[in-house]
C-alpha cells in the first residue's frame, strides 16, 4: 500500500490518477488527510475510484474542527462507504529537533477518548429518532 500526503484533504483525487496511470491498484492507495477536506463528492470520488481514504489528523483543530471531521465521516458511513475509510493518528512529537507547540487534543488517545463518544452519541440520537417516528 502507498499513503499519500495532500494538504488540507485537496487533490487526493489527482494523486490516484496519477499513481494508477502507473499501473498501480487503486485498492493500494490510501489518500491521507482527507479529513481535511468536508467535500463529500470529492471523497465518494475517490472511494468510487477505488482508494481508501485517510482520516488521520482528529485533534487538529486549527486546520479543521473535529466537528466538521465527525460530520464527514457520519456521512461517508451514512452512504455505505465506512469500508473505503482508515481512521489512524498522524502526529508529529518533535520537529528539527525540538517539541512541537501543537494542540492539547493532538495526542494518540484522542480518537478513542474524544472521537468514538460523538460518533456513538449522534448513533444512539439516530436511533433514537428513528424508533420515535
Amino acid at each position: 500500500p502507498i499513503t499519500t500526503h495532500t494538504e488540507d484533504g485537496q487533490l487526493g483525487d489527482a494523486q490516484q490518477a496519477l499513481l494508477t496511470s502507473f499501473g498501480l491498484p487503486a485498492h493500494r492507495i490510501i489518500v491521507g488527510h482527507c479529513c481535511g477536506s468536508s467535500d463529500h463528492a470529492y471523497h465518494m470520488k475517490i472511494v468510487a475510484g477505488g482508494s481508501y481514504l485517510g482520516f488521520d489528523r482528529f485533534g487538529i483543530e486549527a486546520m479543521q474542527p473535529d466537528d466538521v471531521r465527525v460530520t464527514s465521516l457520519l456521512k461517508l458511513l451514512g452512504a455505505g462507504a465506512g469500508a473505503r475509510v482508515v481512521v489512524s493518528h498522524d502526529t508529529v512529537w518533535c520537529w528539527r529537533g525540538a517539541p512541537l507547540p501543537a494542540s492539547p487534543l493532538w495526542e494518540p488517545s484522542h480518537f478513542t477518548r474524544r472521537i468514538i463518544p460523538k460518533l456513538k452519541h449522534f448513533l444512539i440520537t439516530s436511533m433514537w429518532g428513528a424508533m420515535r417516528t
